[in-house]
């Protein structure tokens, strides 16, 4: 049973009473494609949709699904409370909806792709490839924190930040807007 009714002549898509979820994909992409193809007559009217994703990726991944309402093409929501899924925009950029009466609109878009948990993958890999990208952002914060609790000096025309141990962490050369070494009116710095 469809949960939507297709208006072509004011390029309106309103969902019906008695619903709260919509499916993109199925309660509205593929019902707009049996609208058109129940009554070719439908045909003269605007594409309502454009769509893109769903492909497959690396390690058992799909790209996420898009849907875009095009040719000016809108959901109308009157008096009811509904929670849409998947990436749902318009091509304009705008909301894809038009709320009435006191309704609502959860649009639920997510650009997550779709992870394949099958036995197929290889979660070890994974876990350490997660593993590296968290250590690799530890690093960073460590190194932000010192800068950040660790002194720092001008000295010989440079700049040097120490660590929480008050060990050399980073060396700038200073200069002046005219290229030379500056302890005052610094306007560049390069690292060493």
């Amino acid at each position: 049973m469809s949960k939507v009714t297709f208006d072509g002549v004011n390029k309106r898509i309103h969902i019906l009473a008695g619903y709260d979820t919509i499916d993109v994909m199925e309660d509205l992409y593929s019902e707009w494609k049996r609208w058109l193809k129940e009554n070719p007559d439908n045909m003269k009217y605007p594409p309502a949709f454009r769509t893109f994703g769903g492909d497959p990726t690396a390690g058992g991944q799909v790209a996420p699904r898009y849907f875009f309402l095009i040719n000016g093409w809108r959901i109308v929501v009157d008096g009811i409370s509904i929670t849409v899924q998947t990436n749902l925009y318009t091509d304009e950029g705008d909301s894809p909806f038009i709320i009435k009466n006191g309704g609502s609109v959860t649009n639920k878009t997510s650009d997550v792709p779709v992870v394949n948990t099958s036995s197929s993958c290889n979660n070890s890999q994974q876990l350490d490839t997660i593993e590296n990208k968290i250590n690799n952002i530890l690093q960073y914060v460590n190194t932000i924190l010192d800068i950040e609790e660790g002194n720092w000096e001008i000295k010989d025309n440079k700049m040097i930040f120490y660590d929480r141990n008050n060990s050399p962490l980073l060396v700038f050369k200073l200069y002046d807007k005219y290229g030379n070494p500056s302890e005052t009116n610094v306007y560049k710095r390069e690292r060493v």
